[in-house]
């Protein structure tokens, strides 16, 4: 792990013991002082955008899929990015163009007694849509996702998941996703996607190209 992985970690540890605690006021003070110097001393490197889940500043690099490391494309991603502090923890793998692991959320994400909310789940579904589209050799973005929360989604445990392309023609793809809790479906999800084109590799076709460019 580099030096910048083990900060986002550390980063991500710290805001879940923040949102797990009730600090005294003088350790609240304590930590402020802690934390406004460590930004400080992060700001002069600052980038100011345009942002994206593949890059720190787009398109600094070529965009590139690969199967043996899914998320390996995606680090700033909301919900899976592992240089994302607000991310959980997940270990996902490409099966047969399916995408399957598990992810485990943390009390950052929780919702009513001790279960994961709403939200987060439907967020999850949509980056594991994404991944399955890359997965299937296309490149594509939401454009429509609908959701069915059948069962809760306990917070701090494995929750088993999958994600795949059911059809594809010229212009869309059709992908399902599915949460499990301990073998129990807690989410299924369904999802079109616009194809933006075929992933061979590379994905921008010039310098200074932007994805948003490419969904109009």
């Amino acid at each position: 792990m580099s030096e910048l992985q083990a900060l986002q970690a550390a980063v991500k540890g710290l805001a879940i013991d923040l949102r797990a605690s009730e600090l005294p006021e003088a350790v609240a003070a304590e930590a402020l002082r802690a934390v406004e110097d460590a930004r400080a001393r992060i700001a002069p490197y600052r980038h100011e955008g345009p942002y994206a889940v593949e890059q720190l500043r787009p398109p600094s690099q070529d965009f590139r899929f690969d199967p043996d490391d899914p998320l390996g494309c995606i680090p700033y991603a909301p919900v899976l990015g592992r240089l994302n502090p607000a991310s959980i923890d997940s270990s996902l793998r490409v099966v047969e163009r399916a995408i399957e692991g598990q992810v485990t959320f943390s009390p950052l994400q929780a919702g009513p007694m001790n279960l994961v909310h709403g939200g987060a789940l439907a967020g999850l579904c949509d980056e594991l849509f994404a991944l399955a589209v890359l997965a299937y050799g296309c490149v594509g973005f939401t454009r429509e996702v609908n959701v069915d929360f059948r069962a809760p989604a306990r917070l701090a445990l494995p929750l088993t998941v999958r994600a795949f392309v059911e059809s594809a023609d010229d212009r869309s793809l059709i992908a399902r996703a599915e949460v499990r809790d301990e073998g129990r479906v807690c989410v299924t999800a369904i999802a079109r996607f616009r194809k933006v084109g075929d992933l061979t590799g590379t994905f921008y076709d010039k310098p200074g190209a932007v994805l948003a460019d490419r969904a109009r």
